[in-house]
């Protein structure tokens, strides 16, 4: 054997003539090989001026005087390029790329991964100052961690794989998992806080759909209540309570559904026997085009027992339970929305003070001032007193036209006008004179806004021009 085995050093013969000759040799191949480095491994042609001690990793397709020598080491030694061709496992510094290399017998590879292209693209776990795990593959314990740009701007992306999991920061002390944010269990924006790492409160919820935000936990804060008359306390058409007809309203804002309802109000406490109470949300009057997609929810005090509130196909149940209780619907209709509350089961279902409002969770009712809760009411129905005083003036012997009646607030539409008379047979109004003179009275002008009376006398005479009093009573509907 003439070479050693591993880097085919030559070796000295016993009776050999020149042995120097045989030594520098081997110490030129030591100097090229040992503690290897070399300038680059991507030149395929030898450089024009090399210095001497220079090296290469000679490209995959070289050309040239390098012809044929693909992925050998090209050292410049005493003015003449030397060739070595490596064994598997030999490594290599590239200072080109500031990375160390390994040959594994048919590429150079980057040597931290003996079968990948790249560094760390990908490897499976990176630890810094810290040992990373199957959970944590990249783990870092530093005073700081900085991602910074590379001349523009800069993303920090979590990606999860389904809208049911979690892509969040979550923010620990001892490991102890305290504050998180991101999206947590579905695709809204979550903030939530535990105080033992297990129990978890959501203080701030952001709806994907609408930007609409939610603080469930912030007690002070009461959202709007799209019910008017949540409470039962305004009753214009004075429903006594009992059975209702089919689509008719009783307490101002509640209908019957089809089939009719059978409800009575004690309070604030509403007793509903059978059937269905019906509200219909107008949602221009809250500043809304449509609330479709968007959660709702529906709360009410002290249910007696299970509740089902719906609004179009969305249905949830209200368990039975004191004090506040709640469920979530989402529309999935544009345009108005209409509530409807059925009790789940036989018997009669007592509870109080309804609620709708935007989000995920039941903020703390809150009772509007009444004259605003009446105004509201007023937009749908108004009715006039049992013996409600107009001033007009006769303008022919038998008709007489009344002043122009103004409605409290001025109505959703052009109402649908009822005349009555407690006193005489309905509908006339009763002009006084002397006494009262019936009259058969239609709508002289009628509008948002108002109306007047215009009434033919039907016994007796009026002096023209001459002002008189009448007696009468309206009802104006301008219900959805």
């Amino acid at each position: 054997m003439d070479t050693s085995p591993n880097l085919a050093l030559p070796y000295i013969a016993a009776a050999q003539a020149q042995k120097h000759v045989t030594h520098n040799e081997a110490i030129r191949t030591l100097d090229a090989i040992v503690q290897l480095s070399v300038a680059d491994r991507n030149v395929a042609t030898p450089p024009a001026n090399p210095v001497n001690g220079q090296r290469y990793i000679i490209a995959a397709a070289p050309t040239g005087l390098w012809a044929l020598k693909a992925n050998n080491i090209a050292a410049y030694q005493d003015d003449n390029w030397t060739y070595y061709t490596p064994s598997e496992g030999w490594l290599s510094w590239v200072s080109a790329e500031e990375i160390i290399v390994a040959w594994n017998g048919t590429a150079w590879v980057p040597a931290a991964s003996s079968s990948s292209a790249a560094l760390v693209n990908p490897t499976p776990l990176v630890g810094v100052n810290a040992t990373a795990d199957a959970a944590n593959r990249l783990a870092v314990s530093s005073p700081a961690t900085l991602l910074t740009h590379t001349g523009a701007g800069h993303q920090l992306k979590i990606n999860k794989a389904a809208s049911d999991q979690s892509g969040s920061l979550l923010f620990q002390d001892n490991f102890l998992g305290h504050a998180e944010l991101g999206l947590t269990g579905d695709n809204d924006f979550h903030i939530k806080v535990t105080a033992d790492g297990s129990t978890w409160r959501d203080a701030l919820i952001i709806d994907r759909n609408t930007g609409t935000v939610e603080l469930p936990w912030t007690s002070s804060t009461a959202s709007t209540n799209l019910l008017i008359n949540g409470d039962f306390s305004i009753n214009q058409r004075a429903f006594p309570g009992g059975a209702l007809a089919a689509n008719t309203y009783g307490h101002d804002r509640w209908k019957a559904d089809a089939a009719g309802t059978n409800y009575s109000v004690a309070g604030s406490t509403v007793s509903l026997a059978s059937g269905t109470l019906v509200q219909v949300i107008e949602l221009a009057a809250f500043g809304f085009d449509t609330l479709n997609g968007v959660p709702l929810t529906v709360s009410l005090d002290s249910p007696s027992a299970d509740i089902t509130v719906a609004i179009g196909t969305s249905t949830a149940t209200i368990s039975a339970g004191t004090s506040r209780r709640e469920a979530t619907l989402t529309p999935t209709t544009s345009g108005n929305i209409t509530l409807r509350i059925t009790k789940s089961s036989p018997g009669t279902v007592t509870f109080a003070r309804i609620k709708l409002e935007i989000g995920r969770r039941a903020t703390p009712w809150q009772p509007r001032p009444s004259a605003i809760e009446q105004s509201l009411c007023s937009r749908y129905f108004v009715a006039g007193a049992a013996s409600s005083y107009i001033l007009g003036l006769a303008d022919t012997a038998t008709t007489w036209m009344s002043q122009f009646f103004s409605f409290p607030t001025e109505m959703r539409t052009n109402p649908t006008l009822s005349l009555s008379n407690p006193h005489n047979i309905d509908p006339t109004w009763a002009v006084l004179v002397a006494t009262f003179r019936g009259g058969s009275a239609i709508a002289g002008s009628l509008d948002r806004k108002g109306f007047n009376v215009y009434a033919t006398i039907s016994t007796g005479a009026l002096n023209v021009n001459s002002a008189y009093i009448a007696q009468g009573y309206f009802t104006a509907s301008a219900e959805l």
